[in-house]
């Protein structure tokens, strides 16, 4: 219910607002709402609020029944001592702040159809309880929003970016390098993957990038996969080993813990060992491939970066200790699935946190259309939007499902949704 209340406060979508208590007969006029506060404290600040002529400015506090104030232990909080004026839809008492100021009321009256809305969606299936409503739709109404999803799902990513950058002591290549490699893990193995990139720095396997054998012995030797290697395996993972004890010493490294990384469960064609052979042949195949992404203007000119031939070992294995055999057509090489996936999660927002860095608008436009130029993600949260009859026709549109999903579906912000909006008809 206060979700409800917030939105119908912040948008002044109310059909009255009725001065009580202490405040009855007085002339009460919103002239700001305040901005919506999601941390702890009043539900919004620096509101303006003008009573009897005179101009208020502060905090506002909203509740079903007045009597929550004292549930939620606001008379206790200071940070509440602030507060101008609190919003509910029936006094039941008055409330008064730690100070012991008492805190002027009105009562709010919200229409019928705002709570007809509110019920809809709580009795809705799953996770998409408007699912039923969005064929209603029109094209111009789902893209519009759709654009501004797929704007604040870069931004996000390109936050994340950001904050890779920084640990990255302002290295545009080992940013990438880290992002690369983190993605490598296809999420249950991500935190490893990181922590595997931290731990084996770019320079050194640019020292050594003209080695396939050599990028091969330091990324599986520094994940930890060399370390119970003994005379019954392969005389290939034998030579690994050995190459890695080699390379330990020459650069002091100390490889992750043998548990590092989840092996379990895993399909064979997503096995570290079998990811991290793919890494170093694209380690292998291009130095510079983060400059390579900034320079490309068409996702097929990335692809021979990132789908070189890998040795002949790992075109018949998918593992160090498994038995060699027949391994599909990519003979060891990343899926064009897998491919797609990486300029959508890796490449795309590294080139737009590129641009905010060194504010080059043109890349920011660039990365926008990698995503309209690729086909979109297939999973669940969009064979769920599909079904319901939204038009997915790029990856563009995808990824702001996705954000919509993670942004607002997820978290009830139905009601801060231009769909819901749209759908409902949220009229003042």
């Amino acid at each position: 219910m206060e979700t409800l209340l917030y939105y119908i406060w912040q948008k002044q979508h109310y059909r009255a607002l009725t001065p009580v208590g202490s405040l009855s007969g007085s002339a009460v006029e919103v002239i700001d709402p305040g901005i919506r506060n999601t941390d702890a404290g009043p539900d919004f600040f620096n509101a303006k609020i003008r009573i009897d002529g005179l101009l208020w400015v502060g905090n506002v506090e909203i509740h079903a029944k007045s009597s929550e104030w004292y549930v939620h232990g606001h008379q206790h909080d200071r940070n509440y001592d602030n507060c101008i004026l609190h919003v509910v839809l029936k006094q039941d008492r008055p409330v008064f702040t730690a100070s012991g100021v008492e805190i002027p009321a009105c009562e709010i009256e919200v229409a019928p159809e705002m709570y007809d809305m509110a019920a809809l969606l709580s009795q809705g299936v799953g996770e998409l309880p408007c699912a039923c409503r969005l064929k209603d739709l029109n094209s111009m109404q789902q893209h519009g929003w759709m654009d501004r999803l797929l704007v604040e799902r870069l931004e996000r990513k390109a936050g994340d970016v950001r904050k890779f950058y920084e640990m990255s002591d302002g290295e545009w290549s080992q940013t990438f390098y880290i992002l690369l490699t983190r993605y490598f893990g296809f999420r249950v193995n991500n935190d490893p993957m990181e922590r595997l990139a931290r731990s084996l720095p770019l320079r050194i396997l640019q020292k050594h990038r003209s080695s396939l054998f050599q990028l091969e012995a330091l990324l599986l030797g520094q994940a930890g996969f060399l370390s119970d290697v003994d005379k019954t395996a392969a005389d290939y993972v034998i030579q690994l080993r050995d190459e890695y004890l080699f390379l330990k010493h020459k650069f002091g490294l100390e490889p992750l813990p043998g548990n590092a990384f989840r092996l379990h469960r895993i399909r064979p064609v997503a096995s570290p060992h079998r990811r991290l052979a793919q890494l170093a042949a694209i380690w292998h195949h291009a130095e510079w491939i983060g400059d390579a992404c900034l320079k490309s203007n068409y996702p097929e000119d990335l692809k021979p970066l990132f789908m070189p031939e890998v040795s002949d070992f790992w075109q018949s294995h998918y593992s160090l200790f498994g038995p060699a055999g027949e391994i599909g057509p990519e003979k060891g090489r990343i899926s064009e699935n897998s491919y797609h996936l990486i300029l959508i999660n890796v490449v795309a927002p590294y080139l737009y946190a590129y641009a905010q860095e060194r504010k080059i608008p043109l890349l920011a436009e660039k990365a926008v259309k990698l995503f309209e130029l690729l086909p979109p993600e297939n999973n669940r949260i969009i064979r769920l939007f599909r079904k319901a009859g939204v038009e997915v026709d790029s990856a563009a549109d995808s990824q702001a499902l996705i954000q919509l999903m993670d942004g607002y579906c997820t978290s009830g912000k139905c009601f801060f949704c231009h769909w819901g909006i749209s759908l409902f008809s949220l009229k003042k």
